[in-house]
């Protein structure tokens, strides 16, 4: 149980983050809508992958599928940082 809760914790934390992240650096949204959403959505995203983890039979799945979904968010993230993606 210990296992499968700290995978959870943290792969869910990075991931929001990173999602959370991506949203900011679109840099559209005024910095008070922005919060909000970071707020709420990232709150709401971590409880969901949470639930995600604790859902599945095993731990692979999720692991599995966080872990990628995890590398792809953070590979838009450096390449909107470098300013490759606009």
């Amino acid at each position: 149980m210990w296992p499968r809760t700290l995978a959870g914790f943290l792969l869910s934390l990075m991931l929001a983050m990173s999602v959370v992240a991506n949203i900011g650096f679109l840099g559209i949204l005024p910095i008070d809508i922005f919060l909000f959403i970071a707020l709420v959505g990232g709150v709401s995203f971590w409880v969901g992958v949470m639930t995600y983890f604790y859902c599945a039979s095993n731990m692979k799945k999720p692991l599995i599928t966080v872990g990628i979904s995890l590398v792809i968010s953070a590979l838009i993230n450096a390449l909107m940082y470098t300013g490759v993606l606009s």
